[in-house]
């Protein structure tokens, strides 16, 4: 158990943010004071923080490297192996995009492919349940005009 600096409450220690070379590797604030103190800080360094983004193009894309080595552990090189292999299409659709996004099992983190932000966006709508996926296309088929029926 560990108080909390900002609202003095007693928490778990996991209520509290990791924080390498703390006392006791835990940050001083629980999260939801953390969080609170950074909009915070946010807030009062808004504009310097958004002419900074602004005056620094390449900024932009190391910070898409810096999040997909984070977030997937995806490095920079292996996103474009990934994009040859899929000659730069949605892993669904198969169109080509200026930009795809990584795809990947929110559960295990583990990278699916790349995809269209439409595919993407749909998939999260589906929550990835397969099931529900597969009752879409099975109502769409059943729904399509002959003309339609005929093409797919």
């Amino acid at each position: 158990m560990k108080t909390c600096r900002e609202c003095q409450e007693r928490k778990p220690l996991e209520e509290f943010p990791l924080q390498p070379g703390g006392r006791d590797g835990r940050h001083p604030l629980c999260k939801p004071c953390r969080a609170a103190q950074e909009r915070r800080r946010y807030e009062r360094q808004r504009e310097r923080l958004l002419a900074q983004m602004r005056s620094d193009p390449a900024r932009k894309r190391r910070t898409r490297w810096q999040t997909l080595r984070r977030k997937y552990g995806l490095s920079r090189h292996e996103y474009e192996a990934l994009l040859i292999a899929q000659r730069a299409s949605c892993a669904i659709c198969e169109m080509r995009a200026t930009l795809l996004v990584v795809d990947h099992d929110h559960r295990t983190r583990r990278v699916r492919g790349l995809l269209c932000t439409s595919c993407n966006i749909a998939l999260g709508q589906f929550d990835d349940d397969a099931g529900r996926c597969l009752s879409a296309a099975t109502y769409l088929r059943s729904t399509a005009r002959p003309s339609e029926a005929a093409d797919a």
